[in-house]
Formats: C-alpha cells, structure tokens, sequence
C-alpha cells in the first residue's frame, strides 16, 4: 500500500493543501474520500472547461501498516508521537518517519501549506474541527462546522500539532467527519475538503456546487459554533475503562453525572458541559472530553471579523 494516495495540479502557482487519511487506521472514511476527490478534480476540466485550479493537492495516507490491519494502532498511536524527544523505535516510529519525509518535502517547497488531517469518531453525532492557532481558526470557520478550541492544551504529539509549531508557512486543520464506518462520513470528508481548496484560493466559489455546503451545514444544525476543550478523561493501560453505552458528540452532561466505569468505580463528570469523542473503541487513551460553548457575542464577533478577512 503506497502512501501516497495522489496528487493534482495544473502547475499554477498557489498554496499546497495537504491532507492525511487514516492517521488511525481504523478511520478509512478520509482515504476514501481523497480518492474519490482526485478522480472528481481529473474529469472537472471535462465537464467544466473554465475550470482552474492553482496549487497543489497532495493526499497522503497516515498509518500504513494499520490501515492494512483495520486497526488504530499497531504498537502506539501514530497521533500522540510527534514530540522531539521520543526516541522508541517500534512499527509507528518508522510510520511517522516517512510520513514526516512525505510532508517535508511539500513544505520546504516555499509555498504556504495547509495540513488538513481527516479523522472521524466511534461515536455518532456531529462533525467538528480542530484548529492548532488562530489562523487555523479563521479557516475552520469557512469550513461551516463546529470549531472546537484547546485541543493542543489537552492533547500531546499529535501531526498536525506538530507541523503547525515547527513550520511557519504551515497552518493545521483537523477535521472530524462522522463516525468511522457511517457512509456520509465520506460525503462530509469530500465537502470538508473541497471547502478548505475554496477558503485558500486553490479554486473560486463559483465552481463549487452548493451540495457540499449544505452536506456541512446540515449536519452541524443545531451545534454550538464555537466551543472549548475543558476537561478531558485519560484512560491508563489496565484501569478497566468502559464508556457508558449510548452517547454522542456533543451530548449534554451534568457535573457528578456517571459517563463511564473503571475497576476503581464509577467515573463521574468533574464538570457540565457537552460530551466529546465519548471513547467505544479497544485502543486509544482518551476516554471521553468535555467542551464549553463559547459565549455567543464572542462567536458573532469572530465570524464578522473572518467575513471581513474574506473580503479584503
């Protein structure tokens, strides 16, 4: 299985989006949907003569040997390993090894690059993203779902992290489309995209169909715009975890509410709030997060402020 999945360009100049599927190699919906994005991009001219694209697209796939397994991880999470100092050398150091070539091949090209890391949940409900600053911010926003904040205080050696902190033409996106086997995880993956391509100028608004904004809106209806990691659950190797069955992102919970059980007894909510990435999977150290809704005359501020970004 190559790495790299594809690439396209019609060789003008323009910013690189980057993006990676199946950093967990139980989440196919990205590589799925990169493949399917390339074949769409190769007949657009076809259909569409006035059709220009500037930069380049590069979709790369993440954790090869799991992916092959169908597993999140062969010996440790390829997303949690991005630190200078970790020197192991097991399956995913030689994983991020190469994929770090991959990546550093395209940003030492000179052009500002944005990494879109596409994952998806166990759990069902709700799609989101992850921005590493507040450049990634504004672009998350144009993205048309929840933009979830804090995540690089709670969350350590993760990719996209990573290049963002080591590289100043860099900007990093994560984006959550669904849940990992549902298959409008794809279809959200394939809108998510092709939004990023339109908010860095890679192509104009005017080739986008509206179908893809709407896939995003629909499914974000009714979720907070703007929210904040506040507390998220470790899970240790041992403790006996098991997630209460039954929740979905962004599900509302109440502080002392029991979310979950270990061999030490109930695990209740330290605080209220709105339940993310509730953890139903075997492998993973993140059991559950919990996020705040961001005060509303922030979000409407914000949003104005990248509208006007826009247009300038």
């Amino acid at each position: 299985m190559d790495r790299l999945i594809g690439r396209y360009t019609q060789g003008k100049k323009g910013p690189v989006l980057l993006c990676i599927g199946g950093i967990h190699g139980n989440e196919p919906a990205g590589i799925e949907a990169l493949e399917l994005i390339l074949k769409m991009l190769e007949v657009e001219p076809i259909t569409n003569p006035d059709f220009e694209f500037r930069g380049t697209l590069v979709a790369l796939r993440g954790n090869v040997g799991a992916l092959e397994q169908d597993a999140r991880f062969l010996d440790r999470d390829l997303n949690r390993i991005w630190q200078d100092t970790d020197q192991v050398n097991d399956r995913e150091a030689s994983e991020r090894a190469q994929l770090k070539n991959c990546i550093e091949a395209y940003i030492e090209s000179g052009e500002e690059v944005v990494l879109l890391d596409l994952h998806t949940t166990t759990a069902t409900g709700g799609i989101f993203t992850f921005p590493m600053d507040a450049l990634g911010r504004m672009l998350a926003v144009q993205l048309g779902a929840p933009v979830i904040l804090g995540v690089t205080g709670h969350l350590l050696g993760t990719c996209a992290a990573y290049f963002q902190e080591k590289h100043d033409n860099v900007t990093s996106l994560v984006f959550e489309g669904g849940q990992h086997l549902e298959e409008a995880s794809t279809n959200r993956m394939i809108a998510a995209i092709v939004s990023a391509l339109r908010a860095i100028g890679c192509v104009e608004a005017r080739h986008i169909e509206h179908q893809h904004d709407h896939i995003l809106t629909r499914y974000s209806e009714g979720l907070p715009a703007v929210s904040s990691i506040v507390y998220r659950h470790p899970i240790v190797i041992g403790d006996g975890f098991v997630m209460n069955p039954g929740y979905q992102n962004f599900d509302a919970i109440e502080q002392g509410e029991v979310v979950a059980r270990a061999a030490s007894g109930p695990i209740k909510a330290p605080l209220s709030g709105l339940i993310l990435m509730p953890h139903y999977q075997e492998q993973g150290t993140d059991g559950f997060f919990i996020i705040q809704q961001e005060e509303e005359s922030d979000d409407e501020s914000f949003v104005h402020s990248t509208q006007q970004l826009k247009m300038e």
